[in-house]
């Protein structure tokens, strides 16, 4: 029996219908996306080549005065691998002046290590950890407390770990720090959609985004800020004379002001 023929409307019908089918096979829920140069893991989008808690896989994490670079675990700027630690020469007292064994010195324990010298005591202003004496406003392994070192290329400024500079990747809304004197550079952080330009008042990061928002963030860790500020239609530049804030919109031709209230976040 020969079925009798659909009405033109029908086959239109069907059509989309069955395209429907193959697209939602075509799509299969991956969960999470990363975006350009992250990867996943678990729930979270991550950069395997510069993070020091997933460094070159997920779960691989650096040890003590280690950072991540290149997908590798290595000494951070101001320490010296000493055997399989990276530890600072000029406090250690297992290796004081140098690795033991290798021109450094082993203190006492009735000493300390300053300077890389073996000392009776610490002089003022010295903070005492694990009978060395660090300067807690810019140990990268002792910021502003005994034992809180700086992870992923940050550094100690005042005794709060930040980044020296921090560089806006405008394709991938990504920012990343970066730490003067070394090669070395925090993980790609997803911070905004399209950053144009980035500054930093005291210890928050700002950045202007291609959607007109002005997008706060925590400089120890990038935690975005509920806070938002609007902008004009193209915010390229932005300039910081605390507690001003000043953004070119170049579309509009105007100078935004903007009046820093209240007093910034505490680090992250």
């Amino acid at each position: 029996m020969n079925a009798a023929p659909l009405p033109p409307g029908r086959h239109v019908a069907v059509l989309v219908s069955l395209l429907s089918c193959l697209l939602l096979t075509g799509c299969p829920d991956e969960g999470v996306v990363c975006s350009e140069g992250l990867s996943r893991c678990g729930d979270t989008c991550v950069d395997l080549t510069s993070e020091s808690a997933n460094c070159g896989e997920c779960g691989n994490t650096c040890g003590t005065g280690q950072l991540c670079a290149q997908s590798a675990c290595r000494c951070q700027q101001g320490a010296t691998a000493c055997g399989d630690a990276c530890v600072d020469t000029q406090s250690s007292p297992q290796h004081c002046g140098g690795c033991a064994g290798e021109g450094g010195k082993v203190c006492q324990p009735f000493e300390v290590c300053m300077n890389g010298d073996c000392q009776g005591s610490c002089a003022g202003g010295m903070l005492q950890c694990s009978n060395g004496c660090i300067n807690p406003a810019v140990s990268n392994l002792h910021c502003g407390a005994c034992d809180n070192a700086c992870g992923d290329a940050r550094s100690c400024r005042g005794g709060v770990c930040t980044y020296d500079v921090v560089a806006t990747c405008f394709n991938t809304g990504q920012v990343v720090g970066i730490q003067s004197g070394s090669d070395f550079k925090g993980p790609n952080t997803l911070v905004a959609s399209s950053p144009q330009s980035a500054a930093r008042m005291m210890n928050v990061l700002l950045v202007l985004d291609s959607t007109r928002k002005l997008v706060q963030a925590r400089l120890s860790d990038y935690g975005v800020l509920p806070a938002r500020n609007d902008t004009g239609r193209a915010p390229n530049q932005v300039l910081v004379l605390d507690p001003y804030l000043y953004i070119l919109n170049s579309s509009d031709n105007t100078l935004q002001i903007l009046r820093r209230e209240g007093d910034p976040i505490p680090p992250g």
